[in-house]
């Protein structure tokens, strides 16, 4: 099963373009693998620290936003969905007006967001995926019930609408899809089109 969500990882970003190279920007180390591992809050925030020393000179605001949507996205993973680690990619490729789009994936192959979501009783009866999904992006909405909890994903949706990105999260059987202009599209998952866990893709076109 966890082969499959790993693969749907690959199939999001590789929408993103065929011919993107590893890193944010031409400044970062090309030797950055196009997926990795990660298995602890440690390792991720070593990979945030890692991937703002290798910009060197060129972190922008937009990179800055980037590099913390990695964080927050990585996090979620390690500390919610009960397995053994996550995987990331991060590309960088030209943006179809001469830009620059960065894209940052996450996928985990653990419980999901509406299993994790449903540990908070409050939050039990939620019984759409989608609906769950949604939820989980509200700030201070999280399945440990903690009022200062749940700021990750409602931080990840401010930056994806704020720098008028996108953002595809698909988990368990429901997926959230944010289109450039703030449009918001749920939908449910069918037989082979559900994940065993959580897969997160950012994606958001910069001037080059």
């Amino acid at each position: 099963m966890h082969s499959e969500t790993v693969a749907r990882l690959f199939r999001l970003v590789a929408q993103q373009g065929e011919d993107s190279l590893p890193g944010f920007s031409g400044d970062f180390d090309a030797g950055i693998p196009p997926i990795t591992r990660f298995q602890s809050v440690d390792d991720v925030e070593q990979i945030a620290n890692n991937l703002e020393l290798a910009s060197g000179q060129g972190l922008t605001g937009a990179l800055v936003e980037m590099v913390g949507v990695f964080y927050e996205l990585a996090l979620n993973a390690v500390e919610h969905s009960q397995w053994a680690a996550g995987y990331y990619v991060i590309r960088a490729g030209s943006d179809v007006v001469g830009g620059v789009k960065h894209t940052v994936g996450i996928a985990d192959c653990g419980i999901g967001i509406p299993a994790s979501l449903r540990q908070n009783a409050a939050l039990a009866d939620v019984l759409n995926d989608a609906d769950a999904i949604a939820l989980a992006t509200e700030l201070h909405v999280t399945g440990t019930g903690e009022a200062h909890r749940g700021i990750g994903l409602d931080h990840v949706m401010g930056v994806v609408k704020n720098l008028g990105g996108n953002l595809t999260i698909i988990s368990a059987g429901g997926s959230l899809e944010v289109e450039t202009g703030g449009r918001i599209i749920k939908g449910n998952l069918e037989g082979p089109d559900r994940v065993a866990g959580t897969v997160a893709v950012v994606t958001i076109s910069v001037p080059a």
